[in-house]
C-alpha cells in the first residue's frame, strides 16, 4: 500500500505498480506487529477515509494512552470533515506543546481556507479523495481489505478518485464491480483516450473470462491480447508438468500484468 500511495502521488501507480514485488518482511521484534498498529491510521487518512481514521484514532486513545501522533490526526480528521470546534479544540492543545505549535498554526490556516487546503502539498491530493458515502465501517485490522472494498463501490466525477476505484475494483477481482468503475473512468478520461494498459489487461481478462460477444472488435494497446494469450499458455504448460516453480517462472515474463496479479497473488493479506 506505501508504494503505491507513493506512485499516486508522483502520477505513476498505472504505470510502475506491478514493477513491485509484494509483500513484506518480518519485523525483527520479538513483540508482535501489525501494519493496523504502525501505519493503518496514516493510510487510513491519506486514502481519504476521514471517519474511520477518527474512530482508530479515539480507540487507541482509550486503549493505548493519548499522544500527539493521534492528536494531529484527530485535528486533520476534523478539517476535512469540516468541523472547525472541534478542529481548534485538538490545535489548541498542539500549540501548548514544545514542538508542535507551528505545525498547528499551519493547519489553521488550512482550515480558514478551503482554497489553501486544496493547494497544500499535504493536504492537497487527499482532497480529491473525499468522495466516500458518508458512512462508519468496522476496520478491524485489515486496512487494506477496508479500503478497497469501499473503493470498489465507489465512482465520482474527479479522475484522481476514480483512478483509485478502478484499482481497487482490480484488487478485488469482482468483474461485477471492475465495471461500472471503469466504465466511469473512461467517460472521464475521454473515449477517444486510452485508458492504462493495466486497466486495458483487466477489461481484456474480465471480458474472456465472461465469455462477451464482439470481443474480436475491441481495440487496445499492442501487446495487451497477446500478453493473455502467452501468459495462458505457459500457465496451462506449467500446470501440465506440475512444475512447483510455476509462480518465480511466470513472473520473469509476466510480473509487471495483471494477470499474474490475478492469478498468483490472492492470498497475500496485509495487516
Amino acid at each position: 500500500m506505501m508504494h503505491n500511495l507513493a506512485l499516486s502521488r508522483l502520477g505513476r501507480q498505472c504505470d510502475e505498480m506491478y514493477n513491485f514485488r509484494k509483500g513484506s518482511k518480518k519485523s525483527n521484534s520479538p513483540l508482535p506487529v501489525f501494519m493496523f498498529n504502525v501505519a493503518g491510521r496514516s493510510m487510513l487518512y491519506q486514502y481519504g477515509a476521514m471517519n474511520e481514521c477518527h474512530r482508530v484514532c479515539m480507540e487507541e486513545g482509550v486503549e493505548y494512552g493519548w499522544n500527539v501522533e493521534q492528536l494531529k490526526d484527530l485535528a486533520r480528521c476534523a478539517i476535512f470533515n469540516k468541523e472547525p470546534q472541534a478542529a481548534m479544540k485538538f490545535l489548541d492543545i498542539l500549540r501548548q506543546t514544545s514542538y508542535y505549535s507551528d505545525w498547528a498554526d499551519h493547519m489553521e490556516t488550512l482550515l480558514n481556507d478551503s482554497t489553501l487546503l486544496t493547494k497544500d502539498e499535504e493536504t492537497g491530493p487527499i482532497t480529491r479523495m473525499m468522495h466516500y458515502t458518508d458512512r462508519l465501517d468496522a476496520v478491524e485490522g485489515y486496512v487494506e481489505k477496508s479500503l478497497m472494498n469501499a473503493l470498489a463501490q465507489q465512482d465520482a466525477d474527479d479522475i484522481y478518485f476514480q483512478e483509485q476505484a478502478v484499482l481497487a475494483a482490480m484488487w478485488t477481482r469482482d468483474p461485477s464491480l471492475f465495471w461500472p468503475r471503469f466504465d466511469h473512468y473512461v467517460k472521464l478520461n475521454g473515449e477517444e483516450n486510452m485508458p492504462p494498459r493495466i486497466f486495458q489487461e483487466a477489461a481484456w481478462l474480465f471480458a474472456n473470462m465472461e465469455g462477451q460477444q464482439g470481443l474480436d472488435e475491441w481495440v487496445l494497446e499492442p501487446g495487451v491480447k497477446e500478453s493473455l494469450n502467452g501468459f495462458m499458455r505457459q500457465l496451462q504448460q506449467f500446470s501440465k508438468t506440475q512444475n512447483p516453480n510455476i509462480r518465480q517462472s511466470l513472473y520473469q515474463y509476466f510480473g509487471n500484468t495483471y494477470y499474474f496479479e490475478y492469478f498468483f497473488l490472492k492470498n497475500i493479506t496485509y495487516y
